[in-house]
This record gives structure tokens, sequence and C-alpha cells, in this order.
């Protein structure tokens, strides 16, 4: 069997390179989509045609319950016209096609909002014009009322069919601070605590989680790793050395003897096999395995599925129904019915049949599935909004409860990407919080998703949005 181990940068040696993988790409990095070959739309002018008045009255503020029961309806339904559908081709820098339909001359933009938040929908549209996004949902809530629920664009391959306000979308790393939320929860059961050691290695006073290294300890550190520090990416992994191992599943299957993918606790086994990067807690660099570990906590510590606490512990409670958010599946013929297709270019190995034909990575170049805990879950701006309402999204506190009523000078973050899409969800001191998810990430841009979020700030910072005292809801309910 071979040994894995030699084929990573050793701990301390920044200028080593990655070791390549056989297609070419840095190993245990997912391969971005690169550009490829499509015909642009352009949305010239933003023209819009706004259907129903769009009135609003009342202002009782929302349940998300009442959010649901109103989505067959709709605030006003807004058609941006294209002109030039289909001029100029960009070249392509991988395999892969995004076809538009010959029929497809307007981009719909569905769902909630109010006349005086049209500036959102300008802005979408043409950054959505400028970076080539298929698809795109966008929620806004100010002071613990949605104001608006949007879909743009189109949720299928051909794009022939609008996207939902309501879609379930992958949010990538964004669930990252849910799964954290899940773990608060049972510390404040009293069954760990934030200094407690993560992993039961065979040292001594032991850890939270049993598990056995493969095919041994790599580092004796791995003992003094505690859950705070997975919380704050501080545990001693850095992907800028060694790539992102938790996407190591063929390689990983292969040490193991075993069909891939190897599933979360082999992956995680394997990783505990190998060096660390820096000693635990003395440096913070960004690390999906932290969230990888804390999602097999919950389940070790409860019994029960990670979804399943989710639910019951961190969702149910501020009133978000099973429906709205759930782990999402690796191949497109499993995918929620409210999931739309995920735009990308590149094609490579599949996780479940590596010496198979080549697949559209994001069906099958690594095993969702598996990520449950770092970043598997989809879900709906709806959702996302809640959750930005009642627990922190980031910083030190991240995944606690919150006040909604408190109110300061600052602003927290947290985003996620995978070939195919991107999630990005803000929460801000002066009681605004947003949401956006897309259906293709961008290639070779990886600023790009900031970028909007920086623009709706600015929107929102400069002072000049008129903020209707109704909710979205409200005016379709009333």
């Amino acid at each position: 069997m071979r040994d894995l181990r030699h084929s990573l940068p050793q701990s301390g040696d920044p200028t080593r390179p990655i070791a390549p993988a056989p297609n070419g790409r840095s190993r245990g990095a997912p391969p971005s989509c690169g550009v490829y070959a499509h015909r642009r739309v352009r949305y010239a002018g933003l023209p819009v045609r706004v259907e129903g008045d769009g009135s609003t009255s009342g202002a009782t503020p929302m349940s998300f319950s009442r959010l649901r029961s109103a989505r067959r309806g709709f605030v006003a339904s807004l058609v941006l016209s294209i002109a030039g559908v289909f001029t100029g081709v960009a070249q392509a820098e991988a395999a892969g096609t995004l076809a538009i339909a010959p029929e497809a001359r307007q981009i719909p933009v569905s769902g909630y909002t109010d006349p005086s938040l049209r500036a959102f929908d300008e802005m979408i549209v043409a950054y959505m014009q400028e970076h080539e996004i298929p698809g795109l949902v966008f929620g806004l809530m100010k002071d613990g009322r949605v104001l608006a629920q949007r879909g743009y664009g189109w949720r299928d391959e051909a794009m022939t069919e609008p996207m939902p306000h309501d879609a379930m979308l992958r949010i990538a790393s964004v669930s990252k601070h849910i799964t954290i939320a899940a773990v608060r929860e049972l510390i404040d059961d009293g069954l760990l605590s934030l200094d407690d050691k993560a992993f039961d290695v065979g040292q001594p006073g032991g850890g939270v989680l049993p598990i056995e290294p493969f095919p041994e300890l790599g580092d004796e550190r791995i003992k003094d790793i505690t859950i705070e520090q997975l919380f704050h990416h501080q545990g001693g992994w850095d992907r800028s050395k060694v790539g992102d191992v938790t996407y190591r599943e063929i390689d990983i299957a292969e040490a193991f003897g075993v069909a891939s993918p190897p599933g979360r606790e082999r992956t995680l086994r394997w990783i505990l096999g190998q060096p660390l990067q820096f000693d635990p807690g003395s440096d913070r660099q960004y690390s999906n395995v932290g969230c990888l570990t804390l999602g097999l906590i919950v389940e070790h510590l409860t019994g029960r599925d990670l979804m399943d606490v989710i639910h019951e512990r961190v969702l149910a409670p501020i009133g978000v129904p099973q429906t709205d958010h759930a782990t999402g599946r690796t191949k497109r013929e499993l995918a929620d019915p409210r999931e739309p297709f995920y735009h990308c270019g590149r094609t490579g190995k599949s996780v479940f049949d590596p010496n198979g034909e080549e697949i559209v990575y994001a069906y099958g170049g690594w095993h969702q599935e598996a990520r449950k805990g770092q970043g598997a879950h989809i879900s709906t701006t709806a959702t996302l909004l809640a959750l930005l309402e009642h627990r922190w999204v980031n910083g030190p506190n991240i995944g606690a409860k919150r006040d909604p009523n408190g109110r300061g000078n600052w602003k927290w973050n947290h985003g996620g990407a995978l070939p195919g899409t991107f999630a990005n969800a803000r929460q801000r001191g002066d009681g605004i919080n947003f949401v956006v998810i897309t259906n293709r990430r961008k290639p070779g841009d990886p600023g790009f998703a900031a970028q909007l979020r920086d623009r709706i700030d600015g929107l929102i910072d400069n002072g000049g949005i008129e903020w209707p005292q109704t909710d979205a809801v409200e005016a379709v309910t009333h």
C-alpha cells in the first residue's frame, strides 16, 4: 500500500511546491471551472418593465412560516430585456459550453421586493452581465423584516427556466457557521467545552472524538488541538502549503485499499496521519479540516446525523422548516428538485469512478455528502437571513446566538465557493443582512464574489435608499 505522507510538503517548508496531481492541477485543491467557450449575454441599458403595481401596505413583522406560505405570489415580476444576445464569444480555457437557447431573449427577475429597492435589482443584473453569471438568488433583511427575496436569470442548463426566488443552492463554506452553531448547542448541554482536546488518539486525558490516525499519528501536536481552535482555523493545517487535503479522496481511498470515495471517517483518519504545518493555536490559516472534524464530533456525541441535529437545535427554534435546508447531493440526478443546474465547464475524474470517463466536475469531482460539516449544505436565502438575524456568522463568536436588536459599527461576513457556485452571507451592525448565491463561480478571479458584496454595502452605506416600512410578505398578503 502506498504511503502518501511523503507526497505532501513537510511542515515548516513554505518554499516546497505542492505535488502536482496527474491532471496537472495542485493535489488537494478543487479545480476552478475555467473560462469556457460560450456566448455572452448582454443586458444593454438595463431596460426594465415592471409587471404589477408593486404596492405595499401594513407593517407587521414577518414570520418565516408566513414567508413560505406567500411564495406562490409575486409583488412584482421584472423582466429585463436584452439587446445583443449572442454577441461575442469568450476564449475557451477549458472544455465545455454554456449554451444559451435561441428563445432566451429576456432575463427574468422574480420574487418579492419593494419598488424603492429597485437599485438592488439593477446593480445585481449589471454584475451578472459583467461576470457572466447565469443565475443568482438574493435576499435582503432590515430590522428583522425580509424586504427582498429575489431570483435572477435561469435555473436550468439551457437557460429557459427562470430561477425561483426560493431556490435551494449549494452554499459551500457558508455551511461552517451552521455546523459550529450545532456544536455550541452541545457545549450548552455540557457535553464538551471549548478547551477540550478535539481528538482522542491515546494521549493522557483523551479527547472528544475517538479516532485512529492512518497509518499512524502523523504529528504529536495533533493531541493538543482544541475545539475552539477548530472553530477559528487554528488547528495547524495550512492549505497554502499542502493543498486542501479533504479533496484528496481518490488518493485516500487508494491508500486504504477501498473503493472511492473513502467517506468522512477515513478521510479524517488519513489527514491525522499527516504532519501539521504550524503549532495549534499559533496561527490562523483557513482549513476545511476543522469543520469536517466538528461535524463528526456532533454525530459522535449525539448518535444522530449532523443535519438532524442542526434542524432540531439550530433551525427549528428560529422557524426554519426542514424543507428549506439540507445536505446537498453529489450527482445531478439526485439533486433536490429546487436546486438549479451548476454551470461548470471543467471536466475531471469522477470520485466514484476514477478510471472511468471524465465528468462535469461539479457533479462528481468530489463527494458532496462527505462535506456535510464543512461545506455541503444547500439552502435558501430566507433560511440564511434567519440565521444571520439569530447567529453570529463569523468572528470570535461564530455560530453563537446573538441579540437581533444588537447594533454597532461592524460588519461580519462568510463566503463559500465550489466549482459551479459561490455564496456570500453578510451581517451588519446596522440591522441589515443580505445573502447572495449563484449557480456559477467565475474562474480565475477569486475576488469577484467580494465585489458584489462590496457594491451592495456601498449602495446601503451611501444612504440613498428609502427603506420600505413593510416586509415583502406583507406586500403580498395584505
